[in-house]
């Protein structure tokens, strides 16, 4: 441990701290002989502040107003399917033909067909034509 001393550390060496000053001594005095009860004072008119600005913004502060209550939802009424003369027969109608013969389901298919008006065709898929594009394509037969 006989290494030589490096200049940055000769210079360090050197180094003192300055001496106090009579002013600094005298106010840490006065503080310190100061009586306890004022600070207790200061920080507890501070503690008092502090909540009644928090109590100032809790009452006056920005609001917010309760969310509007949902309105109902309006459901369509579904409009009146006019009915035909005779009802559509039921599948037991159909049955009961098809079992006396072929040729009387055949009648029955053929009683319904003309009976029941042209309905236009129902559009399906995505893309789907226009009721007049169906028309044109497929022409009057």
């Amino acid at each position: 441990m006989n290494e030589p001393l490096d200049p940055l550390e000769a210079e360090l060496a050197g180094l003192h701290p300055r001496p106090v000053s009579a002013e600094l001594r005298q106010r840490l005095g006065e503080q310190l002989n100061a009586p306890v009860g004022s600070r207790r004072w200061t920080w507890g008119l501070a503690v008092v502040g502090v909540l009644i600005a928090v109590g100032v913004v809790a009452l006056f502060g920005p609001r917010r107003e309760p969310p509007a209550p949902p309105t109902p939802a309006v459901v369509p009424v579904p409009a009146a399917v006019p009915e035909s003369e005779s009802p559509a027969p039921t599948v037991l109608a159909y049955q009961r033909a098809l079992a006396r013969s072929p040729e009387d389901l055949n009648a029955l298919l053929d009683q319904q067909a003309v009976t029941r008006s042209n309905p236009k065709p129902l559009a399906a898929g995505t893309f789907a034509r226009s009721p007049a594009a169906l028309d044109a394509l497929l022409g009057d037969d």
